[in-house]
């Protein structure tokens, strides 16, 4: 498994931010948000797909009308 934080910072790379706030704007999350995935050690699967390249970063422009409990 990956360390977290290298995944926030591929994340944030895919996304074009530069902080952990630029990218809690881009993915419409609140900016404690990134924080608690560090704490946790996980990133919500939905957003693996762009770290991998597999899914374009334009799909997390607007979030799901509705969140999986797993989430």
């Amino acid at each position: 498994m990956e360390d977290v934080g290298n995944l926030i910072e591929a994340l944030k790379m895919r996304l074009g931010a530069s902080t952990d706030v630029e990218l809690a704007r881009k993915l419409a999350v609140d900016k404690s948000t990134v924080s608690s995935w560090r704490s946790r050690g996980s990133l919500p699967k939905r957003y693996m797909g762009i770290v991998t390249g597999e899914e374009e970063a334009q799909a997390v422009s607007t979030p799901p009308l509705r969140w999986g409990t797993h989430e």
